[in-house]
């Protein structure tokens, strides 16, 4: 079983890339949200997109309590 173990030691980064990604993206699409903002004249016309990012934040939250929570071993 020793690639078992090679790929058991590559969890470690790949979790950390995830968040980093999803950090990323979460970021961007802020970016984005506010350049679209800026340019479109009525204020309200993206209040969906910011409903839609706040709902995007509580996931993030939840996914980050999940993977601070201790496994069981």
């Amino acid at each position: 079983m020793p690639l078992d173990n090679h790929a058991w030691m590559l969890m470690p980064p790949t979790a950390m890339l995830s968040v980093l990604t999803f950090t990323a993206y979460f970021a961007y699409r802020i970016y984005c949200l506010v350049t679209a903002q800026e340019t479109i004249q009525p204020a309200n016309a993206l209040a969906l997109a910011w409903f839609f990012l706040a709902i995007e934040f509580l996931i993030f939250g939840v996914y980050l309590y999940e993977l601070q929570k201790p496994t069981l071993s």
